[in-house]
């Protein structure tokens, strides 16, 4: 398993472990942001076509993808300007 370092760490084999650096797990991150928020898309556009959806269920659904963009949004623009500063 991979643990986390420091800023100051730079990838290398310790032990057959691998160390990922901040910039490393931060665009990880938001990768896996984005396809969490994709993977929510894709079911409510399912329940949107669906027969016999809940409308309660389906606003549910629609929250909790506008808080997954949201941050991922958050995260991206961090890592930008992370990488732009």
């Amino acid at each position: 398993m991979a643990r986390r370092a420091s800023r100051s760490d730079t990838c290398r084999d310790e032990s057959k472990e691998s160390v990922i650096t901040d910039r490393e797990l931060a665009f990880r991150d938001a990768l896996i942001m984005w396809l969490r928020w994709n993977e929510a898309h894709e079911r409510v556009t399912a329940q949107l076509f669906g027969e016999n959806q809940s409308q309660e269920q389906l606003e549910m659904t629609l929250d909790q993808i506008d808080q997954l963009r949201a941050e991922a949004i958050r995260l991206s623009r961090d890592l930008l300007d992370r990488e732009i500063s």
